[in-house]
């Protein structure tokens, strides 16, 4: 999309009441996607039960993707909502756009890295506990920062773009200069990561295709651990799914389509809908699909209603109990669990 820099005044292309609602709409997604990410995140790391290779990579994802939602995105939005609106708001759109673009281009290379956990989890069950230790773990995250900052780096530089915030939207983002390095960016961090995780989950669904053919023959460890690892890598493979259907059409439209978008604003603030509802929708597919992450999300909030008046909230712990503050007299003595802290007493009966 062709634009001016914005120290030229540019009268606003949206009105007030479609851009007024689409920050609202925008707002509550992000705050929805960065609270669910946060605890999911913190809901992995306190437990160590949960922290395996595929939750680690998880919980580096979850957090690439909650900066972006909680701080950058929407200090970019603002961004649109004000100059479209007439309010003041003055940005430095050089920092803001180059995180978002490092970010953006780390989450795809975080997907990159689950996609291969699976691979090797269901295609190479044999290697997977050599190369999921911490030493690989570690070294992997380093090497996709170094693709990330070296793919976003020069663009500090006016190589391949320029940073900066663009009429008439307002917006904080990159113009494309002539050259190859900004075709090359865009084919190594979107096109190519997009390819590696096809390739990844192909391989996955093929492997775990052949594994229900010879179920039947595996003890029942083995057919536990089998079932644990396609739930994994079914719930990761929906992620990817949702991903491209969400990142997908831009490069489509902005390539094969320029001519219709170049002016079309009102396309551009809906595609960049769409991109929002991708990094928000992931923490919602994996507590919808992944019993663990609701296990340990449940975990989670079991120990913080610990912290509050017994008066207030008292949390079921496990089973089908009956959470009082005293016992009842009419009810026959079930086996009582009490569970205290400083603050509070929860009396827990199971039947």
């Amino acid at each position: 999309m062709s634009h001016n820099i914005s120290n030229v005044s540019v009268a606003p292309v949206l009105s007030n009441s479609f851009v007024s609602t689409w920050f609202i709409l925008t707002s509550v997604i992000l705050a929805v996607g960065s609270i669910l990410s946060t605890l999911l995140i913190v809901s992995l790391s306190v437990r160590r039960r949960y922290r395996n290779s595929a939750n680690l990579l998880v919980i580096h994802a979850l957090t690439v993707e909650v900066t972006n939602m909680a701080i950058l995105t929407p200090l970019s939005n603002t961004a649109i909502w004000a100059h479209q609106t007439g309010h003041p708001f003055h940005i430095n759109c050089v920092p803001v756009a180059f995180f978002q673009i490092l970010l953006t281009v780390l989450s795809n290379w975080s997907l990159v890295l689950l996609a291969i956990n699976r691979m090797i989890a269901v295609v190479f069950p044999h290697h997977y506990a050599r190369y999921t230790r911490h030493r690989p773990l570690v070294l992997s995250i380093i090497v996709i920062w170094i693709l990330g900052l070296a793919t976003t780096v020069p663009l500090l530089f006016g190589v391949g773009g320029t940073l900066n915030r663009f009429n008439p939207l307002g917006h904080c983002g990159v113009q494309p200069t002539r050259g190859v390095f900004f075709s090359m960016y865009t084919h190594v961090s979107f096109t190519g990561t997009m390819i590696i995780q096809a390739v990844c989950y192909t391989l996955v669904v093929g492997a775990l295709r052949r594994a229900v053919q010879v179920a039947d023959t595996q003890n029942f460890a083995e057919q536990r651990k089998q079932r644990r690892q396609r739930a994994i890598s079914v719930v990761l493979l929906v992620v990817y799914v949702w991903y491209l259907a969400c990142y997908l059409p831009i490069p489509v439209i902005t390539t094969y389509f320029y001519h219709y978008w170049k002016d079309n604003y009102t396309l551009f603030v809906w595609l960049r809908t769409v991109m929002i509802c991708g990094s928000a929708g992931t923490p919602v597919i994996l507590l919808s699909m992944s019993r663990e992450h609701r296990f340990a999300l449940r975990s989670l909030l079991e120990r913080l209603s610990l912290h509050l008046p017994s008066s207030r909230l008292c949390f079921r712990l496990k089973g089908r109990a009956r959470v009082n503050t005293s016992s009842p007299a009419s009810l026959p003595t079930p086996h009582k669990r009490s569970t205290s802290t400083s603050q509070s007493r929860c009396k827990v009966y199971v039947y």
